[in-house]
């Protein structure tokens, strides 16, 4: 059971951390564009 789990991390370790870095991207953008709204407003 752990191998299998083990084998499923190892496949889709790659593409988690690629939505999790993408994720928080997003999330910077937006707040600086929040940000940058807020300041000249």
């Amino acid at each position: 059971m752990l191998r299998r789990i083990n084998d499923w991390f190892t496949r889709n370790s790659a593409k988690a951390l690629g939505w999790t870095v993408g994720g928080i991207g997003i999330g910077l953008a937006l707040n600086a564009v929040i940000a940058l709204l807020a300041e000249s407003a």
